[in-house]
C-alpha cells in the first residue's frame, strides 16, 4: 500500500507507534486537517482563531538569518538592535494576508487567537498561542524539564521580536494596541497543564493542546490514553484524506 502524496505505509506504522518520535511532516499534516476541519466543522471551532503552517519559525527564521548574513557583515549587533531594521520579505506579508496556503486562504486579520507548533532542535515539540489583544505568548509544553529557561529563551526571542514587525508591515492589524504593534511580545510557560515524562510523545501532546485550546475543550482532562485516541482518530484521517483526495 502507497498512499498519494508525502505520506506512504511505513509512515503511518510509525504514527501508530507510540514509541516513535515524530518528525515535522506527521504534526504538520495533523495540523492541516485540524485547518480543514474547521471549514468543515465551524460550530465546532472558534471561526476567528486560526491554526499556522508549523514552517512558520523556520520561514521566519531563514530571512532573518538571509537578511543580516547580507546586511550585517561588519557588525555584530544584538538581535533587538538588529531587528530595528529589518524589513518583512513580500512573501511572508502574503502569508499573513492569506495568500499563501498555509492558513487556506484566510486572512488573519480578525484572529484572536493564533496557534502553532513548534520543534525545538529539532528534538521537542512545544505548542504555542498568540493571544492578539494581550501582547502575549502562551506556551504548552507537556514536558517543560526538557528545555531550560535560557535555552528556550534563544529559540522564542526570534518570534517575540519579529512578530509585532510582521503584524505591523502586513497593515491589516492596526485595530490591536500601539503597544502590540512597536515592542516585543511577552510570554508565559505554562506550569498548570497536563505533564508526561514520556518523551516521545511530545509532538502528539503539542497537536492535541492546540486541538484542545481551538474547540475550546478543556485542557485538564488530557493524559496519555486520550493522545493515543487523538492520534488513532487522525491516522484515519489521513487515510481517509488520502485515499479519497
Amino acid at each position: 500500500m502507497y498512499l498519494t502524496g508525502e505520506f506512504n505505509y511505513q509512515d503511518l506504522m510509525n504514527m501508530n507507534d507510540p514509541f516513535f518520535w515524530f518528525e515535522c511532516m506527521h504534526a504538520n499534516e495533523i495540523l492541516s486537517l485540524m485547518r480543514k476541519r474547521q471549514i468543515w466543522f465551524p460550530r465546532h471551532s472558534n471561526q476567528t482563531d486560526l491554526i499556522l503552517d508549523l514552517n512558520f519559525y523556520n520561514i521566519l527564521y531563514d530571512q532573518y538569518k538571509n537578511w543580516s548574513d547580507k546586511s550585517l557583515v561588519n557588525s555584530a549587533p544584538t538581535m533587538h538592535e538588529a531587528l530595528t531594521l529589518f524589513e518583512m520579505d513580500s512573501n511572508i506579508l502574503k502569508y499573513c494576508n492569506g495568500e499563501k496556503p498555509f492558513s487556506y486562504d484566510r486572512k488573519w486579520d480578525g484572529a484572536k487567537r493564533i496557534y502553532n507548533v513548534m520543534n525545538i532542535k529539532n528534538t521537542h515539540f512545544i505548542a504555542y498561542e498568540f493571544l492578539m489583544e494581550k501582547g502575549l505568548v502562551q506556551v504548552y509544553d507537556f514536558n517543560i524539564d526538557v528545555c531550560d529557561e535560557i535555552t528556550f529563551l534563544t529559540v522564542i526571542q526570534l518570534i517575540l521580536e519579529l512578530w509585532p514587525k510582521l503584524l505591523t508591515q502586513s497593515g491589516a492589524f492596526n485595530h490591536l494596541p500601539e503597544k502590540n504593534l512597536n515592542d516585543a511580545w511577552s510570554y508565559e510557560r505554562l506550569k498548570d497543564v497536563p505533564r508526561s515524562n514520556f518523551c516521545a510523545a511530545c509532538g502528539p501532546y503539542a497537536c492535541v493542546f492546540i486541538d484542545h485550546l481551538f474547540t475550546r475543550t478543556n485542557l485538564m482532562r488530557l493524559n496519555d490514553n486520550e493522545v493515543d485516541n487523538f492520534r488513532m482518530r487522525y491516522i484515519v484521517a489521513v487515510i481517509e484524506k488520502e485515499l479519497n483526495p
